[in-house]
């Protein structure tokens, strides 16, 4: 029998993700930060929060959300950020639907990604994330931990940005888990409040190093959950050595020693170098 394992994207060692909560000011410096180290982020707003004007010292406005979040994700936060496991079922449903409407109005795309204002969240919250069509949902445990989540609709972070980031990046680089993942989570306004931009800037420069080496897949939360979605729905023959993508993201994955790509509806047999088994 052939040993399959996951394996990032291109066979990278590792992937990074990363999301920030409220879209105020402060949004804005931070994405030319990530932009400039190549990182690729999921930007989780409040609807009611987002101006109908563009002013330096003012909130994200509607008339820039799609040029400022080019190349990111914008995900939804509720409309009004009220502790959603301390109002009734209907309406956190209500925040929910109303916030992606709004949001997909301005972004010009379906928003299916989430994170919980105030990370507060019960049952009756999960299920209303779910009835709400999201498919990624982000909670403010932090694991200090690289593995991939469970449940994507309670979605548990690496860590604020706040942790001894040196120390755990260190950790992460020496991991050897094929499928480990960093994820960072903040706010872009405590920047600015605790005048320590520099933080985010040293990680920043740390995470490109990654990427520069080909060592880092960066990834916007929607990104990771499609392509590990994909990869768990991967359909396998009982012997494997015939694989099927069924989703719309190309998976990789280790076939004995080879690395093997499979795009979005193909079948791939493994190569010569894994030879069939032989009926008895």
């Amino acid at each position: 029998m052939i040993a399959i394992q996951f394996c990032w994207p291109d066979g990278k060692a590792g992937a990074f993700t990363a999301s920030y909560d409220d879209g105020l000011k402060e949004d804005r410096r931070l994405v030319e930060v990530f932009n400039r180290h190549g990182i690729r982020g999921t930007w989780c707003l409040n609807s009611s929060r987002v101006a109908e004007t563009v002013s330096p010292d003012g909130t994200v406005a509607w008339p820039e959300l799609k040029t400022l979040y080019a190349g990111h994700e914008v995900a939804a936060h509720s409309v009004t950020h009220p502790f959603l496991d301390r109002i009734p079922e209907e309406r956190i449903l209500l925040e929910l639907i109303e916030d992606r409407r709004r949001l997909e109005a301005g972004a010009g795309c379906p928003v299916k990604g989430m994170s919980l204002p105030n990370g507060g969240y019960d049952r009756r919250v999960l299920a209303a994330v779910a009835r709400a069509g999201i498919v990624h949902c982000r909670t403010v445990v932090s694991t200090q931990s690289f593995a991939l989540p469970v449940d994507f609709l309670e979605w548990h972070p690496t860590c604020h940005h706040r942790a001894n980031l040196t120390e755990l990046w260190q950790k992460f680089l020496d991991a050897k888990e094929p499928h480990k993942l960093f994820y960072l989570w903040g706010h872009s306004y405590e920047f600015g409040r605790q005048n320590n931009w520099e933080l985010i800037e040293e990680f920043g420069a740390k995470v490109k190093a990654a990427i520069d080496a080909g060592t880092l897949w960066c990834a916007t939360n929607m990104q990771v959950f499609e392509y590990v979605t994909a990869w768990r729905e991967l359909w396998c023959s009982l012997d494997g050595h015939s694989f099927r993508n069924t989703r719309g993201t190309p998976v990789w994955f280790k076939a004995g020693k080879d690395l093997i790509r499979i795009g979005p509806g193909e079948t791939r047999a493994c190569p010569a170098s894994c030879p069939p088994s032989r009926p008895p």
